[in-house]
């Protein structure tokens, strides 16, 4: 057997342990190694390939970090009056009536009302008188239609400026009308029409829809099989007005 031979046959050209292992481990670690590094490679060849991202607010200006509300309310003093009103839009309550506490009487109505300027289409506070009616509808013995004036309020700009309402609304400035009929007045348990109107500089007197209601009756005043007036009852607009265009302004 030559020298060749018997070396092999001795182990002495084969891989030693401590060469596969190495102080670190061996061939199994400088595999893991090796991986670990080619990974970085590519993970670093592809973030410097990859496309910046884009700004989303590039060239329109980014929003401000804190958006500021308007305030809730407004200074109706600090608010220039117009006279320049086309149309008068009430909205009522479904339950609008002011009532003795005592007696359980109706002494009045609440109502929303909005003045609508020409120019700005919304409502606005006005510089010359507001004028609500009341009349007493119904039918007479012969069975015509009958309308009877019960009460009038005008309220100049001065005794309106306190029904002017601060909460700010989308369809303007608009008032808040608290009215008591005198106490020699007494619908309760009638049908009554309420008009709202206001009086330009010009003269012309614009005014609301036509509103018709039935008044209650306290529960002591009623007789025995009492009734209230049925609501059907048809309304004509006072000197055939014409209603008003359109506004739905938004309620807060």
């Amino acid at each position: 057997m030559t020298d060749l031979h018997r070396r092999r046959s001795a182990g002495a050209d084969a891989p030693s342990a401590r060469f596969l292992l190495g102080r670190r481990g061996g061939f199994v670690g400088r595999c893991k190694a090796e991986v670990w590094l080619a990974l970085a490679l590519v993970a670093g060849i592809a973030a410097g390939c990859a496309e910046p991202a884009k700004d989303p607010y590039a060239g329109v200006g980014r929003p401000p970090s804190v958006a500021v509300a308007p305030p809730a309310y407004i200074d109706v003093m600090a608010v220039p009056v117009r006279d320049d009103i086309v149309s008068v839009q009430c909205f009522w309550s479904a339950v609008p009536w002011i009532q003795d506490s005592a007696t359980g009487k109706t002494v009045g109505f609440r109502v929303l009302t909005y003045f609508v300027s020409r120019d700005t289409e919304k409502g606005a506070f006005v510089s010359n008188p507001v004028v609500l009616s009341m009349s007493r509808i119904g039918m007479d013995a012969a069975g015509d239609f009958v309308r009877e004036p019960l009460h009038e309020w005008t309220l100049d700009q001065v005794a309106a400026t306190g029904f002017r309402v601060r909460k700010r609304a989308v369809g303007g400035y608009y008032y808040g009308f608290v009215l008591r009929w005198p106490p020699n007045v007494d619908p309760s348990g009638k049908r009554i029409e309420v008009q709202i109107g206001y009086r330009r500089a010009d003269g012309v007197l614009v005014q609301s829809t036509p509103r018709g209601f039935d008044v209650p009756m306290p529960a002591v005043q009623r007789p025995r099989g009492f009734k209230p007036p049925s609501s059907t009852t048809s309304v004509a607009p006072l000197g055939g007005a014409a209603p008003p265009p359109s506004l739905t302004p938004a309620r807060e």
